[in-house]
């Protein structure tokens, strides 16, 4: 079994960095899910420099113990985990990374017969390529779990089909989403038009914003999307944005409110035995970071929380 190096046995800042300090593999045969870089950010609409998030996410995840006191387990005892890397992309080109990515994903999905990639982003767009593989592999639509400030369901942005706004659109053309079980939670921020959120629920979402999701508070929020996904096999994608730049100010484009640490903490905790297939956590612009690089802390601890829920997946 692959385990994270403890602070115990050797000084936190020692050592090449991975995530959590796992072992970077090539192989993932063994594996039961892998931390994989997707360094683009050539969707991003107004900052860019996302693609520095993954190494940013990785060097302050030496900060977490593998046991999770919520939980009440060592997250390493149950799942076999290693870090792979990042993917190779083709930075001011979209659609060649984009085929790119989901050929590599697809190829580790194969090799470790459907382990979880937990994907450490990057700007949102490469949730499409994500998908694809995931339907390239089990062939079927995958309900998505979404947690962002926006819908991402434009057509376009400036007559390019592929950005980080878009993408869930062309994921619902293509076929990849099981829409009658995925849900957009914490929309939130200023819009367009009116059509910028009930475009989601035209293409087949669920939409939860973020006033409704605080109005009815974390637990009805959860049972909400437990109630949508139901036993579909489901990805999680969150995009740092959708917490309140009070707690993450390094992300594209930021929106004022929004969740705050400990509300993302608890709606992740109580979201346990579903079937997830995949995660990613995209958005994080370690430039833009505040003091102490609070949002690169919060996505590695929130990537975290994504292998606690890969260790409560049913058997």
């Amino acid at each position: 079994m692959y385990r994270p190096t403890s602070g115990l046995d050797s000084p936190r800042f020692v050592g090449i960095r991975t995530f959590m300090r796992l072992p970077l593999i090539t192989d993932v045969s063994g594996c039961d899910a892998f931390i994989v870089g997707i360094p683009f950010d050539t969707g991003a609409s107004y900052r860019v420099g996302s693609r520095f998030a993954p190494e940013a996410i990785r060097s302050i995840s030496a900060m977490i113990r593998a046991y999770h006191p919520f939980h009440k387990f060592d997250i390493f005892d149950r799942i076999n985990v290693a870090d792979v890397g990042d993917l190779a992309v083709v930075p001011g080109y979209a659609e060649s990374s984009l085929n790119r990515i989901t050929q590599q994903l697809l190829d580790l999905l194969e090799q470790s017969q459907g382990g979880v990639p937990i994907a450490l982003g990057g700007d949102h767009t490469i949730v499409l390529p994500e998908l694809r593989a995931q339907v390239a592999y089990r062939k079927q639509p995958i309900a998505v779990v979404h947690f962002d400030s926006h819908s991402d369901t434009w057509d376009e942005y400036w007559g390019e089909k592929y950005t980080h706004g878009t993408m869930y659109r062309r994921a619902v053309e293509e076929g990849l989403i099981d829409t009658a079980h995925s849900i957009q939670v914490g929309l939130h921020g200023s819009a367009y038009d009116d059509n910028d959120w009930a475009q989601s629920r035209t293409l087949g979402f669920a939409t939860l914003t973020l006033r409704e999701s605080l109005d009815v508070g974390i637990p009805a929020t959860v049972a909400r999307i437990r109630e949508r996904v139901g036993d579909a096999p489901v990805y999680l994608s969150l995009d740092i944005d959708v917490v309140d730049p009070a707690y993450a100010p390094g992300t594209g484009t930021p929106e004022v409110g929004g969740y705050t640490t400990i509300q993302m903490q608890d709606t992740l905790r109580a979201l346990g035995g579903l079937n997830y297939v995949g995660f990613d956590l995209v958005e994080v612009l370690p430039q833009y970071d505040g003091p102490g690089q609070i949002t690169s802390l919060l996505a590695a601890n929130l990537c975290w929380e994504f292998l606690a829920l890969t260790a409560l997946r049913p058997s």
